[in-house]
């Protein structure tokens, strides 16, 4: 199980954090007592055989670099002070760090000092960090039988025990999803863990979508906001030739359907892509379904320069039967 980095590094010690699966040693020297007082920490968790904190850092306002910045890999440091130095555009934060020594970060004038935290520069407000690493062996959602592994801070994500890898953002936008939400929590958020996930902040909305395919695709989106859950069916062909597409026509397991007629989003590259839009009403939800369980599925994308056929394949029909069942747990869920 993975731990935090402990509140009290005694001096002359061995302190040991476990990243990935693997115990790493760091050194503490001997310095003068290390006493934040309640300023607020980071953390720099670089490895430096493959990150450089110089890009942020630096042992003094004038000098670019950092001096031995491998010794600085796990290792917490305190704000000296709210008000950093400016020159020349720059801010610089001084920061006392557990071995004595300040280092200086800089950011542009005016801008938040923690804009870049995270993997940009491999560093993290302490308590961020000790959150994120806490998790750690953890059911990812109350209730789940799915646990938290382990915390990655180069990328700021966690491995889970089904193997799949999340941002914490993602994880973030779940939680916050989830809140919203009357019943079925933990089935929800185990059935999106393969799912994308868009949490638009401004309106409270979110969007879900199992992914797009290569090639012409037939695939749904679900949208909630609030105590609203919708869903849309996109149609894409996607050739070298333009069709100019106005319809589509359906065949299912021998069953022909009537036209569906509407207007096309269009778009090309060194190949073309045509994208008709249908909401998943009483009539769209009918053919969606039938196509899902289908044995074989064919729609005819129809336009004015002629048409092409499109066999639906299977990993396209098991995607829809997860989204129509998603959909309707967020439907009895809110």
């Amino acid at each position: 199980m993975q731990t935090a980095a402990p509140d009290v590094i005694p001096t002359n010690s061995v302190a040991t954090e476990q990243i990935e699966g693997k115990k790493t040693e760091f050194k503490i020297k001997s310095v003068e007592k290390y006493t934040p007082n309640g300023r607020r920490e980071i953390i720099l968790v670089h490895d430096q055989k493959y990150e450089y904190i110089g890009n942020a850092f630096r042992d003094s306002v004038e000098n670019s670099q950092v001096s031995n910045a491998d010794q600085y890999s796990m290792m917490r440091g305190y704000l000296l002070s709210k008000q950093p130095e400016v020159d020349k555009g720059f801010a610089y934060y001084a920061f006392k760090m557990e071995n004595g020594n300040t280092l200086y970060y800089q950011t542009v004038k005016n801008e938040k000092i923690d804009k870049s935290f995270g993997a940009k520069y491999s560093v993290f407000w302490y308590k961020d960090y000790q959150k994120y690493a806490s998790k750690c062996g953890k059911p990812f959602v109350v209730g789940s039988s799915i646990t938290y592994v382990s915390y990655h801070y180069r990328f700021n994500c966690y491995r889970l025990s089904n193997g799949k890898v999340k941002y914490v953002s993602t994880l973030n936008s779940l939680d916050e999803l989830l809140s919203q939400l009357k019943k079925n929590k933990t089935k929800i958020a185990e059935i999106l863990l393969d799912w994308k996930i868009r949490h638009d902040e401004l309106d409270d909305s979110f969007r879900f979508s199992h992914g797009t395919f290569n090639g012409s695709d037939l695939v749904m989106y679900v949208t909630k906001k609030k105590n609203h859950t919708k869903a849309n069916l996109f149609f894409t062909y996607n050739g070298r030739n333009w069709l100019f597409v106005d319809s589509i026509v359906p065949l299912v397991d021998g069953k022909k359907y009537a036209p569906f007629h509407g207007e096309a989003y269009r778009d090309s590259n060194d190949m073309v892509w045509e994208v008709m839009t249908f909401p998943y009403n009483d009539r769209m939800s009918k053919l969606i379904n039938e196509i899902s369980t289908s044995k074989k599925a064919i729609l005819r994308f129809h336009g004015s320069r002629g048409y092409e056929d499109f066999l639906v394949p299977e990993e396209q029909k098991e995607a829809l039967l997860k989204a129509i069942n998603l959909y309707t747990l967020l439907k009895a869920s809110t």
